[in-house]
């Protein structure tokens, strides 16, 4: 049986941190944002101590400094450099902790009607390693060799 796939992804923007792919839309990437720090999920049920810890988790996101780009070495074109080379300063490892426990809580209270998946965000110069990773229904997370893989 496919089920839909909520999809926790930090980006920039109004606070985006979840997405959604209905059962047939895998193909789309990470689908379209469903919900984000300014308002409620609309029909994707979280609670609303979820809800104000994913809040938490993407300010910290959006509030992260960007590293200089002299240290880089390349000043003359900062959007080019930054979609090249991501120096968002953040600690990765912690956020990806703080990340991975917010989708399991997720996954606990959406249980077996939607597949749960945690993606790096492209900023992350790890991203690579580890970039998909899916929750299962017993909490436990499996990483996925890409997107569109299912774990089950």
């Amino acid at each position: 049986m496919m089920i839909p796939t909520l999809t926790v992804m930090p980006d920039f923007g109004m606070g985006p941190f979840l997405w959604v792919n209905g059962p047939e839309d895998n193909s789309l990437g990470v689908g379209g944002n469903c919900c984000d720090a300014t308002g409620r999920c609309g029909s994707h049920p979280m609670s609303d101590d979820l809800f104000e810890a994913f809040k938490e988790w993407i300010f910290e996101f959006e509030s992260a400094s960007w590293r200089p780009l002299e240290a880089n070495g390349d000043s003359d074109d900062w959007e080019r450099h930054a979609l090249k080379e991501p120096e968002l300063i953040l600690d990765w490892n912690s956020f990806h902790a703080r990340g991975l426990e917010l989708a399991r809580r997720l996954k606990a209270e959406v249980g077996a009607n939607f597949r749960v998946v945690y993606e790096k965000p492209m900023e992350d110069p790890q991203r690579r390693i580890d970039e998909w990773r899916e929750i299962r229904d017993d909490g436990s997370v499996v990483v996925l060799s890409g997107r569109f893989e299912s774990s089950n």
